[in-house]
């Protein structure tokens, strides 16, 4: 009975503390267990200015949820469905949008798993989907978008490292799309594990790129902080850019992020 008390409890850690080591803006190559489902809601702000002479600015308000299923073994779906307000600002007057953007639905496929000790992981992952249009004016692409990437990640104890990269072909431009990361999570609390599964506070430390073929490019650096329980998790971000060269859309000055994430 002892052994198996053990056991239960170093599959769960492996379960809910690898599963952990996350960043908060970008992928990790985990995933929920067969039949297992979390909806992650994500209230995000972000502000914007004009970076020429053209006195406007943009606030934009987000909520988004997030459905991510075990659909069996190494395979998961996630669906994303962004609801937003925008509020623009400009020496002619005030404009205000509202709608849905763009769904995006996306197939996650583990090709590497090496388990190599309790809270302890390194997997590779690859991702493929589809843009799927609201032609909501304000804020769809208008077309049906191909997705392409790959995200790997290392938790080790204390410590969880994750990179992803995505491509989007925008078929009805040529402004495909590169989203990239880079997360780093250090397990704050506790120092080690001892019986049972407790609460757990992760720090949050990632780079977040975005470029367009067009030429536009940011860079963020976003620290955060996690607080896991077993059914749910709590996150806190601030995007705030290093580096910025954009001429087709306004200058990001500050972005912030509170997340639920529930597990059934």
């Amino acid at each position: 009975m002892r052994v198996r008390s053990i056991v239960c409890v170093a599959c769960a850690l492996v379960a809910s503390g690898a599963a952990a080591q996350e960043g908060i803006n970008s992928d990790a190559a985990l995933q929920p267990a067969t039949g297992t489902t979390i909806v992650r809601q994500a209230f995000r702000f972000n502000r914007f200015d004009d970076p020429g002479d053209g006195g406007r600015e943009a606030s934009v308000y987000e909520a988004s949820t997030t459905v991510v299923h075990g659909i069996y073994d190494r395979w998961t779906l996630i669906v994303n469905a962004p609801l937003r307000y925008r509020d623009i600002e400009t020496p002619m007057g005030d404009r205000e949008d509202f709608g849905f953007g763009d769904l995006t639905m996306l197939v996650k496929a583990r090709v590497y798993r090496d388990d190599f000790g309790t809270n302890s992981t390194l997997r590779f992952a690859a991702l493929g989907g589809v843009e799927i249009p609201t032609y909501d004016e304000p804020f769809s692409s208008e077309s049906f978008n191909p997705k392409l990437g790959a995200v790997g990640t290392l938790a080790a104890d204390r410590h969880g490292i994750s990179a992803d990269a995505i491509w989007t072909f925008d078929t009805d431009s040529d402004d495909d799309r590169l989203q990239y990361d880079l997360a780093y999570t250090y397990r704050l609390l506790p120092a080690s594990y001892g019986e049972g599964v407790p609460n757990t506070l992760y720090g949050v430390l990632e780079l977040n790129g975005r470029y367009d073929a067009g030429g536009d490019h940011e860079l963020m650096i976003a620290p955060g902080v996690q607080y896991v329980m077993p059914r749910w998790t709590v996150e806190a971000t601030v995007q705030v850019p290093v580096f910025q060269d954009v001429d087709e859309r306004l200058e990001r000055e500050i972005g912030v992020g509170l997340i639920f994430r529930f597990h059934f």
